[in-house]
């Protein structure tokens, strides 16, 4: 099981447990084509979702005009997530939730941003939580199919922004078109102290290699009143945290 796999499994389980006993506050399982910053995303476990069948518009592809977008629960545990762009090309992903048991949230739907260097917005899909932790897909279209981002800073194809007191992670966007910047802000609680410590790394949009590069990481300090500059998403359309 990898590290990543295994604090989803462990943060889910802590949130279940808290709910049973008090209230807490064409498809494409598809493969990315190299050189890409995607990945399909396949289901593979027993469940049925809970989600009710919800439309979205955004534009997806790029082409200036609003496409339809369905988020609906599937069997097995699964979200689906299907494009109609306006010219009527579709395309559609499976997003496993397994991993989150019953800790899923009841409207997955997060938002749409411009946020890589390529025309068209991404889809972001909070697929499930653990203890403070949401979990998110990152969509976006690539020749008339879905795939998930892969985080430059984990290189997996999730996406975990967080404001815990002990720790927290964030991602910054700044720039336009095909130059944009990423910066993923990692950074722990002063023990027995105010404030956080961490980095800084910051990423460039590379148009010839269809990925963020990483082009810096600097140590960074900042109060507990500032770190919500810092934690969680910071690019425009997406609010910093799914309980703000």
């Amino acid at each position: 099981m990898s590290a990543v796999r295994a604090r989803r499994t462990a943060a889910s389980a802590i949130v279940a447990a808290a709910i049973a006993g008090s209230a807490i506050g064409g498809a494409a399982t598809a493969q990315a084509a190299a050189p890409s910053p995607v990945s399909s995303v396949t289901a593979v476990a027993a469940g049925v979702g809970t989600a009710p069948t919800r439309t979205y518009r955004a534009d997806v592809d790029g082409d200036g005009r609003a496409d339809q977008v369905t988020v609906a629960s599937t069997r097995n545990h699964q979200l689906r997530v299907t494009v109609r762009t306006a010219t009527k090309r579709t395309a559609s992903i499976l997003i496993d939730q397994s991993d989150f048991g019953t800790a899923v949230p009841d409207t997955p739907y997060y938002g749409a941003a411009d946020f890589d260097g390529v025309r068209g917005q991404e889809l972001f899909i909070f697929y499930g939580f653990g203890a403070h932790t949401p979990w998110f897909k990152m969509l976006t279209w690539r020749d008339g199919r879905l795939f998930a981002t892969r985080d430059p800073y984990s290189g997996e194809p999730s996406w975990a922004p967080d404001a815990a007191y002990g720790y927290g992670t964030g991602y910054t966007l700044s720039g336009k078109g095909a130059n944009k910047k990423l910066v993923v802000t990692q950074a722990t609680h002063v023990l027995n102290g105010d404030g956080y410590r961490g980095t800084d790394t910051t990423y460039a949009w590379s148009t010839a290699k269809n990925r963020w590069l990483k082009k810096s990481t600097r140590a960074v300090r900042f109060s507990d009143e500032r770190s919500m500059r810092h934690f969680g998403w910071h690019a425009p359309g997406l609010k910093a945290m799914p309980w703000m």
